[in-house]
């Protein structure tokens, strides 16, 4: 008889499991067990009536069909043996067939867990540069001549890190080391390009640095792409431009009445550092009393002597310390007097968002291109950009660049020079009288 499969169950109808019978009179074999394959009892019995059934119900449930074919070809492949099969040989032959698909997921189940730990385990850049740090902070990472690192490159360190991870965040990409391509540069570059420039170039320090400490211990399976050592970590800050008179006249000339009154606001404070070539952390010393110096001078004007009162403040400016003296101009004065020298209070992101918005109201469009990165010049402007501008205008005007540093709290006029890049704006000399009416001198 060889292979055959029966119910075993009394039951007339319901659900019941299909048994396996391997008998061979020949081989003096009689083996039979149940099966995990689960039928209708009623289908089967009338599968077994005639081939028109049975053909009927192969139809119906083509997966009991493809287990039992499958089955009785390996157990009747055995009868050509020599010696006959053991009923744990039958009993191995039926599990590897019924529980096949059970197994395979069983194995897939397993190899997805061995890929997620060999994941976890595996050394990514993001989790390399803690491991960096975390050396550098404990000492068994050092500098050349295994000099420790201080704390303040540890702290700049740290904020590599953050930035990184902020630009992973809003970019929705995990980079690794092999992403480390002129596409990654690109994307990199316009997300830090809103920093200072010192900012781009520690942060490009400390990648090539990681990167290359990465590429000595050689991790396995970890793959670095030699292109990092392409990175270019020479930068001009973003908002190294100055605003033309045009565009701040733009600027000035934007209607903010249905706005919030934040937006009203950002502008006279940005407007404030501008005339004053001051940062926003030393607006509030603007408005000191003791800092404001008044006294009545004489001045010709149109060939008569005019009485006028020259303002001056002075003070100790926040970041550096240095002495700045602000003669205050006819466009400060009125700032100011708008709010009895009452400075209001905003904090630096804030005035950004709002004098960003303003600048693309005012139509600021022009193309402009920083680290080889376009942008609208709109997108450039901060509250940086009002000092700078302040300075450039008082250059264009011919002011001797000491008396600017004395302003401005420049502490050389190289750097002054450097900050307003004086060679670029030579040919701007032309428009000196014009930015001397401008300032109100």
């Amino acid at each position: 008889m060889a292979t055959k499969f029966f119910i075993a169950s009394s039951k007339k109808e319901g659900k019941a499991k299909l048994n396996v019978r391997f008998q061979s009179t020949i081989l003096k074999v009689n083996y039979k067990m149940s099966m995990p394959i689960v039928v209708d009892v009623k289908e089967w019995e009338n599968s077994r009536k005639g081939n028109t059934q049975k053909d009927n119900f192969d139809k119906k449930y083509p997966e009991v069909k493809e287990r039992t074919d499958e089955i009785k070809r390996a157990l009747d492949a055995t009868l050509d043996r020599d010696n006959p099969i053991s009923l744990e040989e039958f009993k191995k032959i039926v599990n590897s067939i019924v529980y096949r698909k059970e197994r395979e997921a069983e194995q897939l189940r397993l190899q997805e867990e061995a890929e997620a730990e060999r994941k976890a385990n595996q050394i990514t850049l993001e989790k390399y540069i803690d491991i960096y740090i975390h050396g550098v902070e404990t000492g068994e990472i050092r500098q050349a001549k295994n000099k420790p690192y201080k704390d303040n490159s540890i702290r700049n360190m740290k904020t590599f890190r953050n930035k990184f991870m902020e630009f992973q965040r809003k970019t929705g990409h995990k980079y690794d080391f092999h992403n480390m391509d002129k596409d990654f540069e690109k994307a990199f570059n316009k997300f830090l390009s809103p920093c200072k420039a010192n900012t781009l170039v520690e942060a490009y320090k400390h990648l090539k640095s990681i990167l290359h400490r990465a590429e000595i211990e050689k991790f396995e399976g970890v793959e670095i792409n030699p292109y990092y050592e392409k990175f270019d970590s020479t930068f001009e800050d973003v908002d190294n431009i100055y605003l033309t008179y045009e565009d701040l006249s733009a600027i000035n000339s934007v209607d903010l009445s249905g706005l919030h009154p934040h937006y009203a606001i950002a502008r006279d404070l940005f407007l404030m550092m501008l005339w004053s070539c001051q940062r926003v952390s030393d607006l509030p010393k603007l408005g000191v009393p003791a800092n404001i110096k008044r006294e009545n001078i004489q001045i010709v004007s149109n060939g008569e002597i005019v009485n006028t009162e020259l303002i001056t403040i002075s003070f100790r400016q926040e970041k550096t310390n240095k002495k700045a003296i602000i003669p205050v101009n006819p466009h400060l004065r009125q700032l100011l007097e708008k709010y009895e020298y009452h400075i209001p209070k905003m904090v630096e992101q804030k005035i950004n968002v709002y004098i960003k918005e303003i600048a693309r109201m005012a139509g600021l469009t022009e193309t402009v291109i920083l680290n080889d990165v376009e942008y609208e010049k709109w997108e450039c402007v901060t509250n940086h950009t009002a000092r700078r501008t302040g300075c450039t205008y008082l250059y264009l005007a011919e002011w001797n660049p000491y008396d600017i540093c004395k302003v401005s709290g420049h502490s050389s006029i190289k750097m002054l020079e450097k900050y307003i890049k004086a060679s670029e704006l030579e040919v701007s000399r032309k428009l000196a009288m014009k930015y001397r009416e401008i300032l109100g001198f």
